[in-house]
């Protein structure tokens, strides 16, 4: 038996629907059918008349009127069959023009959609690998106060940074985890680490691992700074540095300037802390 309960009709809804029926059925008059005829058209390659829609797409009507006297008068008819030749030349000539526009207009739609999803690959990466830097910062200054008591937030900083590999985190991610476990019993033990009655460790060693895990971390932030900056100026570089040269390649690729793995990341992975 179903949980949902169908919708009730009454008589006075039927009949309104009825009524919003009859007043959606589109144009039916002669001038309104004319003004939607065209309303799909795409390129007008098939049209008989190039002159319905020369406006529509852009054209000026009174080009083509003057290329197609031109062509008559190059080669002026002797008759009706050789006057419907010529200007059989001047449609498919002038629709051969329009095809080559199209295409280089798709082309162009195309590299910019290319472009577009380029940049925006670029900011995710680089939204990425500030989130990691703004997690190695809270674990720094959890670390810095020796205080990681609160659970939620370390496991939110735990998250960011391990979001990339999945289930297969670097050895260098490893480490640091690992470091995090012994200095947060609750985290040993959500993780499964140790038992319930996980402890810290004496304070000698608890300096030791502490000192460990900073220096890990500002190893990693700095390395995160690095490839932020490189982010930004391939980012700026795209945006201003986009119009081919003669042999069809970009100046900054020309130059070889592009950097490790492109604007998709570095090797390790995009935004990916801890290389392996």
């Amino acid at each position: 038996m179903s949980l949902v309960k169908p919708p009730t009709v009454t008589e006075a809804k039927i009949a309104a629907n009825q009524a919003n029926s009859r007043r959606s059925t589109g144009p039916v008059t002669p001038e309104g059918l004319e003004r939607v005829r065209l309303g799909r058209l795409q390129h007008g390659l098939y049209v008989p008349d190039p002159r319905e829609v020369l406006a529509l797409l852009g054209e000026d009507p009174d080009d083509f009127d003057r290329y197609e006297k031109a062509l008559l008068k190059k080669w002026p008819p002797s008759d009706d069959f050789q006057e419907q030749w010529v200007r059989r030349i001047a449609r498919k000539s002038w629709r051969l023009d329009r095809s080559g526009r199209v295409q280089e207009s798709a082309a162009a739609q195309e590299i910019l959609a290319l472009e577009l999803d380029r940049a925006a690959a670029g900011e995710r990466q680089q939204q990425r690998l500030r989130d990691c830097l703004a997690a190695i910062d809270t674990l720094l200054e959890m670390n810095r106060r020796g205080d990681f008591s609160d659970l939620n937030a370390l496991e939110a900083a735990c998250d960011r940074i391990y979001e990339p590999y999945g289930d297969d985190p670097p050895a260098r991610a490893s480490e640091v985890f690992d470091l995090l476990c012994r200095l947060s019993p609750p985290l040993q033990i959500k993780s499964g680490a140790l038992p319930a009655d996980a402890c810290l460790p004496p304070p000698a060693e608890r300096a030791r691992v502490s000192a460990r895990l900073t220096e890990m971390l500002e190893s990693e932030r700095a390395a995160l700074h690095r490839w932020d900056e490189i982010y930004q100026l391939t980012a700026r570089r795209n945006n201003t540095d986009r119009a081919p040269g003669k042999d069809g390649t970009r100046a900054a690729e020309r130059a070889g300037h592009d950097p490790p793995g492109g604007i998709a990341g570095p090797a390790t992975g995009a935004g990916r802390p801890f290389p392996a």
